[in-house]
């Protein structure tokens, strides 16, 4: 069968056997020279217009798409994806050929209903004429040569708005024109012109093009007939943009543009395609980096990095166990060898899978009877130093002996998790010789966690990551001793998990493409781009789910599935006003989350006018019910449900003021303020979780009006985990932890200016996350953390000015805990909105991790001092200490693991003609090239510099695999 490029290539040769066949007989007729003419003249005309002549020769080939089945692939922008890719997620291959019309409003809900088609299919509509497959021709085009480039301005306004330039120019050889009705829809993380003017569309008179807000970071560009110039073949034109509050960073920028027409499919803008961002100009100024002219953060240079890592010396002595142990002793600093010859290992029937394990680890034999030398034993018994704790820390503790004067080695803990804890840290002390000997020190460790909840927020609600990448997420945890792994699987822009008898969530909720009726899936976001094949979308299946519960449960690590509402319920609602349109009519408002005649205006803080899930409404607890139910069978006889987290965060201001529902209901509850609705929805979630045997699990802001939190008597619940967040110093909410805790919730820490890890690890472009609560997040910050001391982690502004606790609870004075019990542990979070890989959240979440392990298990001694220059001694010994046994040491499993953390940049000075250099995690390997990355070598040494010499650094990863951006260090003399 004849394919598309056999077509081409056929038609190609024809071409050139006529060409040939023309100069054959030009040549007969005038000679040489008119030879070398033509062929000069065909190398000039190939030279400037070998893309059209590409383009038209296989436009012509290609047969309608109903007919042939095949895209343009000259154009074709749909990538295929590796199975690899696939593995473990639903993955879409539809594409809408539904488009918007630019001038009209986005339906709204109950009026969507449209048709929409798969890719390669046509619009019901499509007519097999020449017109509109020219119009598709046309959009090809303008994916394939419309070039953008993009750059910004912080301080073009007075106040906190900033301007974007889009350059448009015309790369290929055809004028592009507004007949066509084409639109350019593109991603914004911030609102553009925030003039109130947006939402019905903004003519901007420079440009001639129309720009709407479609929803969330979506908008978009369409030409206005009669102001908008053609633009011509290599010609540019300019857009500019007014654009809410700040831009610091190139991954603020979303990629993936794409181009549309009503009836056709979308084409991306190929100039914007993919991670590399490569048409977002560098930021090199000030302008582009700082938030205003106020802002006192710049990039760090190789030398300031080198100042701030300067105290940080490297040190041989590092410790074997991480994290740190409560108590260890060693025993005169001996070792003692292990051989497979005369040691045995002694059965156990409680603890019968890991003396397997362990006899298959270190090539040992089992043996029911114990000898009396020579054997290692593990015990279950109560330890007398544990005895004081909780019951969940007592479970988790353990106590580990290796003598060499009665060569054993004895294990103890009263449960599974405490025995699985210690066998990690006996693994973690062997040695193998060279002759496969096994070594271990003499050393008596008595050990538990400082909290009992130590745990990763991961979002996939956004951007969704597959199964294989979260198993390895795991075991990346399990090393590190964590133990609860705080699942979000439903935001605005994504469902991510099956739930049997709602397949409209998946089949609709999981994926986002051009489909303005939102009926096939829901539009683009966070630069997603215009099909649904890409690998943001997905969701797990029921097996995919237990497979992760079934992993996480062997390593001791609790899952914690999110489903957010009322706030940030965006998807869900969509797809169940899809499934009301797909039932027979007595079933349609089973499961509404949203009410038809509900007129509420108002916008998130994500630019959304319908994510809010309407509490007044029984379909809402209906859904709710039903989904409990569901999830919590999943979890049957793998890892039982014991906590039903609902998020609760950022409900929008506005929204049910005009809900007919609402009204009714608050007239009957005699509610004197919606702001009670709130309330009122979390005693209904709390009474269908108590219903099922669960405890509940909520945001701060979910569980207080106001700031002042929601009764604690009232909530018929055992327990109710509170998740405090909301500490941007100058806001003045960071005492909500406490005030949390002193009402009786049980708080777990997870403050946005130390546990954020959407957060940049530096304040520098080139570096992705973003800043809202505070400029950066290093891994040393974090490391000094003090969740008992809150107000003191205050250190900067959010425009790089110092603040202290004194400045923060002035006036009025800050809370202080009373209830330190109810502080129950620790959390990082990783948010998903600019995380669109498993690498980009592998590079986020490590090697920051190791310091939320290090705080969560072990409390220093340091923290309970009061400031002073003693305190900061003691700080940066123990973090001298974390930082070798990262570099030299944890870093390398992460290696073994396959997981790509972020390798620390190197700092760089001049020192009397010598080079000196350092990087944040002594150990690693930092290399230098003076000859623009040609050749590099070892930086180490103290190698000489020439004046106004240019060197380029860069560190290697533990395992010298890898390596980290490079740093440009310019010798000033």
């Amino acid at each position: 069968m004849e394919t598309s490029q056999d077509r081409i290539k056929s038609h190609k040769m024809s071409i050139m056997a006529r060409c040939l066949q023309l100069l054959r007989r030009s040549f007969k007729r005038y000679g040489y020279w008119w030879l070398i003419l033509c062929v000069v003249l065909a190398l000039l005309y190939l030279r400037f217009n070998r893309d059209l002549l590409e383009y038209i020769t296989e436009k012509k080939l290609h047969s309608h798409p109903r007919q042939s089945g095949v895209t343009d692939s000259a154009t074709n922008l749909h990538r295929h994806i590796t199975p690899a890719e696939t593995e473990g997620k639903k993955v879409n291959t539809e594409v809408t050929d539904s488009a918007p019309n630019p001038n009209r409003h986005i339906a709204p809900a109950g009026t969507e209903g449209n048709k929409v088609n798969k890719v390669n299919t046509v619009d019901p509509n499509w007519k097999n004429d020449d017109s509109r497959q020219q119009n598709q021709t046309v959009i090809d085009y303008i994916g394939h040569y419309l070039n953008i480039e993009y750059s910004h301005d912080n301080m073009a306004y007075e106040g906190h708005n900033f301007s974007v330039k889009l350059k448009l120019k015309n790369n290929g050889l055809l004028p592009i024109t507004s007949k066509d009705k084409w639109s350019i829809f593109f991603h914004l993380i911030r609102l553009v012109e925030p003039t109130g003017k947006i939402a019905d569309g903004y003519i901007l008179e420079h440009s001639g093009f129309r720009l709407k807000h479609i929803l969330g970071n979506l908008f978009v560009l369409s030409p206005v007939d009669g102001l908008f110039t053609p633009l011509l073949p290599g010609k540019m034109m300019v857009v500019e943009l007014k654009v809410n509050l700040w831009q610091t960073s190139r991954f603020d920028v979303m990629p993936n543009w794409y181009v549309s027409s009503p009836g056709l499919q979308p084409r991306y803008l190929e100039s914007t395609k993919g991670e590399s961002l490569s048409f977002v100009e560098a930021f090199d100024s000030p302008k582009k980096w700082k938030r205003d002219k106020y802002d006192l953060f710049d990039p760090y240079t190789a030398e300031v990095r080198y100042d701030i890592n300067k105290d940080v010396k490297l040190d041989s002595n590092i410790a074997p166990i991480f994290p740190t142990p409560l108590k260890m002793n060693y025993f005169n600093n001996t070792k003692m060898a292990i051989d497979g010859s005369s040691w045995v290992i002694v059965d156990s029937e409680m603890f019968s899978n890991y003396v397997s394990a362990l006899s298959q680890k270190l090539k040992l034999r089992k043996q029911k009877e114990q000898p009396k030398n020579k054997f290692i034993v593990l015990k279950k018994a109560k330890l007398d130093f544990a005895r004081n704790m909780s019951p969940l820390i007592q479970s988790e503790a353990y106590t580990l002996e290796i003598s060499d004067r009665t060569q054993t080695i004895e294990l103890t803990s009263q449960d599974m998790a405490g025995m699985f804890h210690g066998i990690q840290s006996l693994l973690r002390l062997v040695t193998l010789t060279d002759t496969e000997d096994t070594i271990v020190p003499t050393i008596s460790i008595q050990d538990a966690p400082r909290y009992s909840y130590r745990g990763l927020h991961l979002d996939v609600g956004r951007n969704f990551k597959p199964k294989q990448d979260v198993l390895k997420l795991l075991d990346a945890m399990s090393l590190m001793k964590l133990n609860k792994f705080h699942l979000h699987l439903s935001e605005d822009e994504g469902w991510r998990l099956e739930i049997p008898g709602l397949p409209e969530l998946t089949k609709v909720a999981s994926k986002r493409c051009h489909d303005m009726t939102e009926t096939v899936c829901l539009m683009p976001q966070l630069g997603s781009g215009p099909v649904g094949d890409t690998a943001v979308n997905g969701f797990y299946t029921v097996d995919d789910y237990k497979e992760i519960l079934n992993h996480a449960a062997q390593l001791f690590i609790e899952v914690i599935p999110e489903f957010d509402m009322p706030g940030h319920s965006r998807a869900a609602i969509k797809a169940m006003e899809q499934r009301s349109r797909n039932v027979p009519e007595h079933m349609r408002d089973k499961y509404l989350l949203s009410e038809k005649d509900d007129l509420s205006k108002y916008i998130s803080v994500q630019y959304y006018n319908d994510n809010a899930v309407n509490p007044c409404i029984q379909s809402t607890y209906v859904f709710i019910k039903h989904l409990v139910r569901e999830v919590k069978l999943m979890h049957e006889n793998i890892q039982r449900l014991k906590t039903f987290h609902f998020g609760g965060d950022e409900v929008p201001k506005g929204a049910w003021i005009k809900s007919p529902a609402c009204k009714k209901l608050m007239s009957e509850q005699k509610m004197n303020s919606s702001s009670n609705l709130m309330e009122y929805f979390v005693r209904k979630v709390v009474d269908i979780v108590a219903a099922e045997g669960l405890n509940l699990g909520a945001w701060e802001d979910g569980l207080s009006n106001k700031n002042t939190p929601y009764t604690r008597s009232g909530l018929n619940v055992s327990d109710i985990y509170a998740y405090a967040w909301k500490n941007v110093w100058q806001y003045g909410h960071a005492e909500q932890a406490y005030k949390l805790a002193n009402h009786g919730y049980k708080v777990v820490m997870a403050q946005a200016t130390h546990l954020y890890f959407d957060h940049p690890y530096e304040p520098d472009p080139e570096e992705r996350g973003y800043v809202w609560a505070t400029r950066y997040i290093s891994t040393r910050k974090l490391f000094g953390f003090m969740p008992e001391r809150l107000y003191e982690n205050a250190d900067i502004s959010l425009f790089g000015y110092p603040i202290a606790e004194s400045e923060i609870c002035s006036k009025p004075p800050c809370i202080q805990l009373k209830q330190p019990k109810n502080i129950i542990g620790m959390q990082a979070a990783i948010w998903g909105e600019a995380i669109r890989s498993p690498d980009h959240m592998f590079y986020m979440a490590f090697p920051r991790l190791f310091a939320l392990a290090e705080r969560s298990w072990h409390k220093a001694t340091w923290e309970d001092e009061e400031k002073g220059d003693a305190k900061k001694r003691n700080i940066l010994s123990d973090w001298t200490k974390f930082a070798n046994r990262l570099g030299q040491r944890e870093l390398l499993q992460l290696d073994k693991l396959g997981v790509k953390y972020r390798i620390p940049l190197p700092g760089a000075r001049n020192i009397d003609g010598r080079l000196h250099v350092n990087t944040a995690l002594p150990g690693l390997f930092i290399e230098m090239s003076t000859d623009q990355g040609m050749s590099w070598q070892s930086a180490f040494g103290k190698p000489t510099v020439e004046k106004n010499e240019t060197i380029l650094l860069r560190t290697r990863s533990a395992d010298k695999k890898r390596f980290s951006r490079t740093v440009e260090f310019k010798n000033g003399g």
